[in-house]
This record gives structure tokens, sequence and C-alpha cells, in this order.
């Protein structure tokens, strides 16, 4: 248990100018050269309670007076600690008071703490340059390492996994590493491992920030909007240390130039990007990283000096258990050693099932290499008749005596022989087919065709006759069908006409025209509800009488615009009077409330009686103008009206200048006499339009009845006129009728001379059908003339062809005169199927040699096939060993855990610093736990911490890992870390880097868009002076450009 005077022990010792104020309170500095830069206030009276109930006045009374000095530079770093001694803890309102206390923002951070808390927390270890721990040992080496000696090196360029597995089972990926890590020494003297950065030089990377100079001190604040190139600035410092971007492997730079002071103050030039053994070297020297790919450099500097501020913001946002373990590891194992291990873990299950899908399959192909084997012995021992067959085919074909050789006893079989006996075959099917008399003999083929071409020539000429009557019976039929119409047409005509539509028609298209004519003059003018022109303007012509009313029109419009105008006027100064009125009697009676004398006015100062200086002040807001406004709106309405006349007085002028235009009328005729004509014209449309409706409703009736009578001209003339004689009249109902006598008689001449052709036609075709059927000896039934000529044909041709192919079987066979073609069929087929049967025997042995080769082929594949996939499965099973010993001997979740322990102490003496309240402490995240309540032990999951511990945690982790890398470069590159974090930890996280920035060798980079942050942090920082504290403004591309 630490006692007061060692509470008071520590103060002087770590603080100057100690005060001792009284009243159990002490006054220390923190100054930087003779400047303090921060002031703590001890209260050591053990009266938490207390002072929480009078937190305001205790704060006044001790730090008020210097707080409001103009020139006081202490106003955001005041600190303000309380003793919780035994008296303040066994408080019951202890709780309560250290939460009031410590949520109050006025005048000083307040702390509320123990004896033992206070004094860890006014020594400040977390920022002692020699508490640091280890460096913390890269579990990536290790899997590089791993995979090194496996020759599985390859793997840490993380090509496609697919690509990865294919070249694993081909055995591509085994390559034994050729280039040894560089080492240490071939970096002598490297200004960045231990300078700090004093200038920097863009050639090209990034727009925004290409070919600008800056100069850093110190601690340097980066500040710009989104945009603007802060995050593109530490990424151009970072290519400087690294030689490339994590965050943009692919991003070109060029000339990026920087300038390093050592501790003796000695400057040096270094420019990027650097060689591949040179990053090697930094690598090793920096990270005791021994990796084989010069690149690697970025995932230490990414770990330990440039905050991944995607991991951290994400590990503050995270909602489930899962996402915040990842983001954890990525912060504590780097989030380029986090990928490789998603790549290494995934690809050891796929190499994984490869392997199941190989065990699997090598059964089936051992199986199909015996089954290959036992069918390429089978072929081989299988017997042959092929030598028998073409015997019995040779004996077959000799017996016909063919016109070609039979060939020798033994041999191939001739393809062109096969061909001559289809042919023969063929031709004797056909024969067969042709001639129905049996047995067929030349004789018979060579009657049968003479008869047939003698009856298809006695066929034909019949075919003409009979093609001949039809056709003029055919025209006969026409000419009547054709005068048939004739009679419709005329008839149709002659009911138009007995209907009486010529007449009607004609007296409907002159009252249309009479109707026209007199709309025209009217042009559609509402002449039928004009009201009468005013007395005053009858006796004007039209052009003077329209002047006229347009300026008594343009008068009474400006009279209406006067009088709404005084209206408007009118009662805007109402309402403005009406407000000051409300306003005076408000503030009266607010006075009078106030000073309780309810007889004096406040507005003229006299004496009333109460009841009467009220009603006088109500008064004030009574309604008053009303009868002028009131005379204003009838004078506005008098006004509106006149227009209202005038405005109707131009309308009817319009409509009688309109009609005066149509009727051209005479310029002087006077408006009265233009509107008496007018109205007249009126009349005689309506008379126009009732003779028009009858005339029409005439013809309506008609339609009534069914006659059609709206085309009766071109019935007339299309239709009538054609069929009359060139001087008849159309319109005539007896040359009508005499013209249709006429063409009756013609039309029953025609039906006479059409039946008889027809009857003709009919005997003709009865002859040709008898001599068909005699010829072909067979009765055609439903069969015309044409397709009866066609048959015949057809059997002429088959009798020319039989005897051809008689011609065809002589020259390739010695047939007797006697032998029959039937005979020689049965001989011909049998000597076919011979050498069809040889055929396939021989083909059987060229097939069973083809097959012997194919299956051997087969074999031989299949063994290459297994030699392979055994190859493969071997080449697979190396790699799931070193595969699989890094996933379960030496996994994320076992690295991260080592991480976070060699660290623990660090992480949680960094989050003690900058989180507060201060009752919590870093717990184990093995047990699911990520901080413990100190004062209970209760344990908090991950999923049961705010956004803003998460946030805490994160930068501690961080701080934590810089701390521990004893041989990185010295600096620190933050880019806006404090998006979850609030006011309080954000102040906590500030001092934190202030005491970094002032006890250790090391250079901070701060950048943020938040202009309020950017302000806080200049206050803590500026104390440092110009040299060691630079403020860099970035402005938006467009003013960086203007």
């Amino acid at each position: 248990m630490t006692s007061i005077d060692s509470v008071r022990e520590v103060i002087s010792q770590h603080f100057q100018h100690v005060e001792d104020l009284g009243n159990g309170v002490m006054r220390g500095e923190l100054r930087y050269g003779d400047k303090p830069y921060a002031v703590a206030y001890v209260d050591l009276s053990d009266t938490v309670v207390e002072r929480s109930q009078d937190l305001t006045g205790f704060q006044e009374n001790l730090l008020g007076a210097g707080f409001f000095s103009p020139d006081s530079d202490l106003r955001w770093n005041s600190y303000l600690y309380f003793l919780a001694g035994p008296k303040s803890v066994t408080s019951d309102q202890f709780g309560k008071a250290k939460a009031r206390i410590e949520a109050d923002r006025h005048f000083a951070r307040k702390f509320v703490l123990e004896a033992d808390d206070l004094v860890l927390r006014l020594q400040e270890p977390a920022a002692n340059e020699s508490s640091g721990p280890a460096q913390v040992v890269d579990v990536g080496v290790t899997w590089a390492g791993l995979l090194a000696e496996a020759s599985l090196g390859s793997l840490i360029e993380q090509s496609a996994r697919k690509t990865a597995l294919d070249q694993i089972a081909n055995g591509g990926a085994f390559k034994a590493e050729a280039v040894p890590p560089a080492s240490k020494t071939a970096l002598k003297a490297d200004p960045l491992a231990n300078g700090l950065l004093r200038n920097l030089k863009v050639g090209s990377f990034r727009r925004v920030n290409q070919g600008k100079s800056f100069a850093f001190g110190d601690v340097n604040l980066i500040v710009g909007a989104n945009g603007t190139g802060k995050t593109s600035l530490l990424e151009a410092i970072e290519a400087l240390y690294c030689g490339r971007v994590r965050r943009d492997p692919d991003a070109p730079f060029a000339d990026i130039v920087g300038t390093l002071e050592n501790d003796q103050g000695t400057r040096e030039a270094v420019k990027a990007p650097a060689t591949a053994p040179v990053l090697k070297a930094r690598n090793t020297l920096w990270y005791g990283r021994a990796d084989y790919q010069s690149n690697a450099i970025s995932q230490g500097f990414s770990r330990f000096n440039f905050l991944d501020t995607d991991a951290a913001f994400r590990l503050s946002s995270d909602a489930n258990h899962e996402d915040i373990r990842e983001d954890l590891g990525k912060l504590l194992v780097g989030p380029e050693t986090s990928k490789l291990w998603d790549y290494l873990s995934k690809l050891n299950d796929d190499v994984k099932t490869r392997l199941r899908n190989l065990n699997e399959r090598l059964p089936n192909q051992i199986r199909a290499v015996e089954l290959l084997e036992a069918e390429v012995k089978r072929l081989r021992e299988a017997p042959s008749e092929a030598n028998t067959l073409f015997a019995a085919y040779r004996d077959g074909l000799a017996r016909l005596s063919p016109a070609w050789s039979v060939g020798a006893d033994s041999g191939s079989l001739d393809a062109g022989a096969r061909e001559k006996l289809d042919t023969l075959i063929r031709s004797t099917r056909l024969l067969q087919s042709a001639v129905s008399e049996t047995p067929i003999t030349r004789e018979k083929v060579e009657r049968r065709l003479a008869r047939l071409r003698e009856a298809l020539a006695s066929v034909k000429l019949l075919h003409e006759r009979y093609e001949a009557s039809l056709k003029r019976g055919s025209e006969a039929q026409a000419r009547a069908k054709s005068n048939e119409a004739q009679q419709a047409q005329l008839e149709q005509w002659l009911r138009l006409l007995e209907a009486g539509v010529p007449a009607l028609a004609s007296g409907v298209r002159e009252a249309e025209e009479r109707a026209s004519s007199l709309r025209r003059l009217l042009r559609d003018q509402p002449s039928a509800t004009l009201p009468p022109v005013t007395a005053e303007y009858a006796a004007f012509n039209i052009s003077d009488a329209r002047e006229l009313a347009e300026q008594k029109l343009d008068s009474a419009q400006e009279q209406e615009g006067i009088a709404d105008l005084a209206l408007s006027h009118s009662i805007q100064l109402g309402q403005s009077l009406d407000a000051l009125r409300r306003d005076l009697h408000d503030a009266a009676v607010a006075y009078i409330e106030r000073s309780g004398d309810a007889a004096l006015c406040p507005v003229c100062k006299t004496e009333h009686s109460p009841p009467e200086l009220v009603a006088k002040l109500e008064a004030l807001v009574a309604s008053h103008g009303a009868g002028a406004s009131e005379s204003l709106r009838r004078n506005a309405q008098i006004a509106k009206e006149q227009t209202l006349r005038c405005r109707q007085d131009v309308t009817i002028l319009d409509a009688l200048e309109k009609y005066a235009e149509a009727s051209e009328s005479v310029a002087s005729t006077p408006c009265g006499t233009l509107q008496e004509d007018l109205r007249r014209t009126v009349a005689d449309l309506s008379i126009a339009n009732s003779d028009l409706q009858s005339r029409r409703n005439a013809l309506s009736q008609l339609d009534l009845q069914g006659v059609d009578w709206t085309s009766w001209e071109r019935t007339r003339d299309s239709n009538a006129t054609p069929l009359l004689p060139p001087d008849a009249d159309p319109v005539s109902e007896a040359v009508i009728e005499a013209a249709l006598g006429a063409l009756r008689e013609q039309a029953s001449s025609e039906m006479q001379v059409a039946e008889n052709e027809q009857e003709q036609a009919k005997t003709l075709a009865r002859d040709v059908t008898d001599l068909v059927s005699e010829v072909l000896d067979e009765q055609l039934q439903r069969v015309n003339l044409t397709q009866q000529i066609t048959v015949l044909e057809r059997a002429q041709r088959q009798a020319e062809n039989a005897l051809l192919e008689l011609d065809g079987v002589a020259r390739l066979l010695q047939v007797a005169p006697s032998t029959s073609i039937e005979e020689i069929q049965v001989q011909l087929e049998a000597c076919l199927l011979a050498f069809d049967k040889a055929q396939h025997a021989f083909q059987a042995e060229e097939q069973a040699r083809t097959a012997i080769e194919e299956k051997t082929l087969e074999l031989k594949t299949a063994n290459d096939h297994l030699a392979a996939d055994t190859t493969t499965r071997a080449n697979l099973l190396r790699a799931s060993e070193t595969l699989s010993k890094v996933v379960e001997q030496y996994s994320l979740e076992r690295a991260t855990a080592d991480a976070f322990g060699a660290i623990k102490d660090k992480v949680s003496a960094v989050f003690a610093q900058i989180h507060s309240p201060q009752e919590y402490e870093l717990g184990d995240f093995t047990e699911e736990s990520l901080i413990i309540r100190r004062e209970n032990k209760q344990v908090h999951a991950v999923t049961q911490v705010s956004t803003g511990q998460r946030a805490a945690l994160a930068l501690s982790i961080f701080l934590a890992l810089n701390d521990s890398a004893k041989s990185a470069p010295p600096v620190i590159l933050i880019d806006d870390p404090v998006a979850h974090i609030d006011d309080l930890n954000t102040l906590s996280f500030l001092d934190y880097l202030r005491e970094i920035a002032l006890r250790t060798r090391k250079q901070v980079f701060f950048a943020t868009a938040d202009i309020r942050l950017a302000a806080l942090f200049q206050r803590k920082f500026e104390f440092m002076g110009n040299d060691r504290f630079k403020r860099i403004s970035l402005p938006l591309p467009s003013e960086s450009s203007s």
C-alpha cells in the first residue's frame, strides 16, 4: 500500500516548481527548457465525495484565475488528480462521485485514483524508452523458413491458389532457393536506420504531391481535407523506407529523396527506390526478417512503424467475434502475415482435397490397367475363318461364268467384283418390277414395249381433243358469268333510280354549299350570345369604336392598379401599426408585472386607476383604421368592375371587326348596322342548316330501307354508263330495262354452248381410260387423263429400261437363252452373301489388329496416367506435410497469442495511460476476454467491449509494437487514428505521443482531416518550438494550382 508521503515524494521527483497550495492540494509543472507545457494539481485530502458536490467552486478557486488569462498556454494541458484514500473508497457515494468528477470537462482533465494507481499515473512509465519489451518474433519468417526447407519458398509469392496447387502437383513449386537472404553487412551505414527525416522531395508519386518538397520536425502535424494528399505524403515516406507502398504495391514512383539527420547532427540524402539487396538488408537489420523477397520489408514497416488505420478502424466497428479477432491479429502480426496465413491455410485445404480425390481415383486407375491387359491378351488369341469363307465365295462366282476373272484360290477380295454383283442384282430386280409375266425373257419385253408405244400415241391425240373441248366450254361459261355480273350492276343502278337518290343527293350538296358560305362569313363568332354593342359605340365605325374602347380599357386598368396599390399599402400600414401597438402593449404589461405598480402608466407616466389603465392598454391592441381600409376596398372593387365592362366592350367590338372583314363590309359602316347584319346572317345560317338537315334526314330514311346511296355517282359512272349505248340517258329507267333484257338473252346462249362442250369432253375422257386400262391390263379408278398418260409413259420407260438391263446382264454374264432371270438372281444373291461373309471376316481380322494396337496404346496411356498421378500424389503428400506443419504447429492464432504475450505488459501499460476510466485493465485473449474490470475482475469478451475501448486497444497495440522494435527506424506514421475514440481518450493518446516525443528519439507524423483535432494536437505540441514541431497544411488541388 502506497502512503501519502510516497505520493508526495513522487510528485517532487517527477515535476518541477512543485508547490503546496494548502488544503491538501499540491501543484507541479512539467517543463520543456524553461517553459511549462503541462501542470498537475494533486488533491491528497481524500475527500472525493465532498469535492464532487462542489466541483465547480473547487476548480474556480484552484484554477480559475490562471485558466482565463489571455496569455495562458496551459489551458489544454492541465490535469487534476484526486487521491481516493480509505475514507473516500469506503463511502457508498464514492462510485457516483468518481463518475461525476471524471465526466466533467471544465478547466482540466480529471482522474480519481487510489494511491498505487496515482503513483503509476504520475510516473508514466509507458513512455519510458528503456521499459519496452524485446522485438516480437515474426511468425511469417518462421513460415518462410519451413517452406524454404521443403523447397516451397515460391508459395510466399502467393500466386493464384489454383496455379500454386497445379505447380505443387506437377512438382514445379519445389525449387531450391538459389539466392541466400541478404546479410546485415549489405548496409554498413544506412541513414534511414536511426536518422530523423528532415526534408522530403517527391519527384513522381501521386499527382497531388508530385514535384513538392516538405520540411519536417520531430513532431509533424499534417492537416488537410479529404483528397489533399495526407495519406499520399505518408505513403511517399513509406516508399522512401521500403521501396514500395503496401496498400498499392504497383504504384509507380521515382525521385523520392529524403534528407536524414543522425544523432550527431550530420545530414545525408537518401533516394528511393533502393536496390533489392539493400531492401533485404534493411529488412534483416530493422525487423530481423530474413525474407527472400525484397518487398517483404513493407510488412515490418506497416506492423511496427505505420499504423494500419484500416485494421484499427475495422476493429473499432466490427460487430462479431471472428471479425474482431481477425483485425486484432492483423494489428499484432501484420496485415501481410494475416494475408499469408489465409493463403497458406486455404492452400493446405486445397492440397488435402486434391489428395482425397487422387486417393479415390488411383484404385480405379489400377483396375482399368488390369482390364486393359486382359483385353489385349484376348484379342491376340482370337481365331480367324476368313480364308474358308473366301473359297466358298470363289466357287459360287465360278458357277455364274462371269465375264471378269474369278481370281486366285486365296488372297484379298476384289471390291470391283462386289459392285458388279450388286449391279447385276439390281438389274434382275428391275426386270421383275418392269415385266409382270414370268418367267422373264427378252421376247416378252420387246412385245410389251411395242404395244405401249402404239397406245401412248393414240392416247395423246385423244387428250388434245379433250383439252380443246374443255377450253371452249370454259370460255363460254366465263362469258355467261361476265354477263350476269353486268346484269347485277345495272339492277343496282336501277334500284337507286327508283329510290330517287340522284335528286336527293344533289339537293344535299347545294344546301351544304349555302351553309358553308354563311359559316365562312361568321368565322365561328358566338353571335347568338353576343351582347348588344354599347350605345356610345353604335354610331362609330368599327375602327374608331375599337380605338375608343381600348383607351377606356387602359384607363380603367390603370385606375384598378392604383386602387389595388392603395389598398395594399393601407393593409401593410395597418399591420405594422397593429404590431407596434401589440409590442407596446406587451412591454407595458411586462413592466407593470415586474414593477408591481398597476396604477402608473409606463408609456405616458400618468396615474390611473387599475381598471382604467388595463382598459387603455387593451385599447392599444383594438382594431384601428378598419373604416379607411373598407373604403379603399370598395374603390378597388368599383375599379375592377369598370375594367370588366371595358374588356367586354372590346371583346364585342373584336367580334364585329372579324365579321366586317369576312363580309367585306364598307369601312365606314356603323357598329350598330354591322351588328344588325351579323344577326341577319345568323338567321340565314339557321334556315340553311334546317334545310340541310331535312334533306339529310331523307337520305337517312334510305339507309334505314337498306339502300346504299353513298357511292351513287361511282355506280352511275363505273357500273351503268359503260354498259349503255353511247348516247343513252343513264338516268332513264326505260333505257336501263332494255339493256337488262339484252344481257339476259346473251347469258342464256353462252350457257348452252358451255353445256355442249362439257358433254363432248366427258366422252373423250372415257375413250382414253378404256384404252389405257386395256394396255396395262388393270382398271384405273379416280385417275385424271394427265395422270393416265403419265402412268402409260412410266410403263413405257420401264419396258425400255428392262431391255437396257438385259443388255447389261448379257455383257457381264454368259447367260444361255433358256435361262430365266429369276434363276440368275438366286445365284447372284447367294454369291453376294458369300462375298459379304468373307469380307466381314477379313474386316474382323483387321479390326482385331487395330483393336490390339488401340488397346495397347490405351494401356500405355493408362500406365502413364497412373505413374503421373502417383508422382502427383507424392508431391501433394510432400507439400501437405509442410503446410500441415505450418497450420497445426505454427498457426496464426498461436502466433497472435505469442505476439500479444511478448508485448502484453507494454500494451497494458499504454492502455492504462490512454484509456479512461482507469477501472479497466487488459485481459487474456485466449480466454475470450479483452479487458477486465479491476475492481471485481469481471471479464469483458470481445463482443462486450465498446468501440472506443477497442480503438484505444488498437492504438495501444501499435505503440507497444513500435516500442518493441528497437532496431527499426525511429519513425511513427499515424493516419487519422481516432475516429471512434472519445475526447478524453483522444487527449490521453496525444499526451502519450507527447511523452514519446520528449523522452525518446522518435519522429512522429500525424495526419488528420479533423480541424478540431488538429487544433488540439497543435496546442499539445507547439511548446516544442518551430524547429521540433511542424504543421504542414495541405490545400485542395484546385487551391494549390491557383
